[in-house]
Formats: C-alpha cells, structure tokens, sequence
C-alpha cells in the first residue's frame, strides 16, 4: 500500500521498519524509539547531509500564534479524517522559514521528519490544512524514500509540473502525485461531511488535473524501480479521481 492513500496500510509497520534501519545505518543511539525523535536524529543526518552538500534552509521558531494554528489545523484534518490519527502521531518537528518569503513550505526526505512553514502558509485555515496534508505526505513517503529511491541516478531526464515547476527527477514527481492524492482524498470526504464551496470546488478541479498531469508524466517513465513503479500503480488504482 501507499501511506495516507491505502485504507490497509500499516504506518507503524512502517515507523518500526525505518527505526531499525536507521539504527543499522547510525549504531549510535541505544533505544529503537530514539531514532523516531527528531531532535535526536537531526544531528546524525546533519553529518552525512553537510558531507553531501546539502544546505539547510534558513529557519528559526514557529511564533506561539503559528503553533496554534497548526494545532487547530491538525484538529480540522482528523475530525474529517479520524482514520489518519496515526499518520499524525509520529513526532514531527515544526520550524518557520525565515529567508524565502516566496516558499509556502519545505519538506526533504534527507532531513526527516522536519516540516518548515513559511509566511504564506498561514494566509487561510483552509490553505493551512493543504500545506499540513501536503508536507505529512511528503513525510510519510519520506520514511520509504530513506530506504529505496524509486529511481535510478542515472541517465535522469528533468520533468516540469503540471503546476510549471522545473527540474524535478522522477522521485519528485512522484512525491508531487502523492501529496495531491491525499489532498484529494481529505477533500472528498471533507465535501461529504461538511460540504464544498465554490473556491473548493475550483481547488478540487485543479488538484484532479494535477494529479492527472503528473500520473502521465509516470506511466511513461522508464528511470522508475520496480518499488516506484509500485507506487504508481497504486495511486492509480486506488485514487477515485484518477
């Protein structure tokens, strides 16, 4: 299954698949849970992340206004949807991006379990709620990506987003599919029990189109493992708006 989309995935299957990996990989931490704390683990890839040349971004502290905004949003995303109560339970550190006043939020599967906001992430709750969905998917799919790329490294061609973003391999295209697959499902169930808007609505569409215009861009791809590959299929497969 794929986390967040599956209804028989097994995220803490999955959490105590990666503790163990990352105890094998570190051997530096003396209990299993420890390396599910961020706090613990940041330093362990900070060493291996700064060998491979991969900078940080410039961030600082979520003000106490921020951290209650992400909690109420936490709380709107799992009154709709109860059955991702476990997908929000693994400890994620929160952090505010405090140089690109252009980037809604960040999130990199070499820097685990960090999600960074920036300012215009907090411009709505409803725009909220999209961002926390979209970077705890990119967490979730994260914790596989440590284990297996899903692609090659080499002869990568650069794709474009349906949303005009460039230069990302096959792997982000893949992680954008997916955020979009759980946006989508939260929306869909979010029309059920609340009922949509005009302006939701109109995110809805857009979302299906780019959902749609990044499944084409994977299904003719021939730098996927069969483990990317996998996942394709499963998005496409399971995913009602597909």
């Amino acid at each position: 299954g794929v986390p967040m989309i599956s209804d028989n995935f097994n995220p803490q299957a999955l959490i105590s698949f990666v503790a163990n990996y990352r105890h094998v990989l570190f051997k530096s931490l003396h209990k299993l849970p420890e390396y599910l704390d961020p706090e613990k683990i940041e330093p362990l890839y900070l060493i291996r992340n700064q060998k491979n040349g991969l900078e940080y971004p410039e961030h600082g502290d979520l003000c106490e206004l921020e951290k209650v905004a992400i909690h109420n949003a936490i709380k709107n995303i799992l009154e709709i949807m109860p059955e991702w109560k476990a997908y929000f339970s693994i400890p994620i550190k929160y952090r505010r991006l405090t140089a690109n006043e252009n980037m809604v939020s960040l999130t990199n599967h070499n820097m685990p379990q960090m999600i960074y906001f920036g300012a215009k992430a907090f411009k709505s709750e409803e725009w909220l709620e999209e961002v926390i969905i979209h970077e705890t998917a990119h967490i979730w799919l994260g914790l596989i990506c440590e284990i297996d790329s899903f692609h090659e490294n080499k002869d990568q061609a650069n794709y474009t987003l349906p949303s005009g973003t460039k230069n990302k391999d096959a792997r982000g295209v893949i992680f954008a599919t997916h955020f979009a697959a759980c946006v989508l499902k939260y929306m869909e169930k979010k029309q059920i029990v609340k009922g949509f808007t005009q302006k939701d609505q109109e995110r809805f569409a857009w979302l299906q189109n780019y959902f749609s215009g990044c499944m084409s861009q994977l299904e003719n791809m021939n730098e996927l493992k069969p483990s990317g590959k996998l996942i394709v299929s499963i998005m496409g497969n399971e995913a009602s708006y597909a």
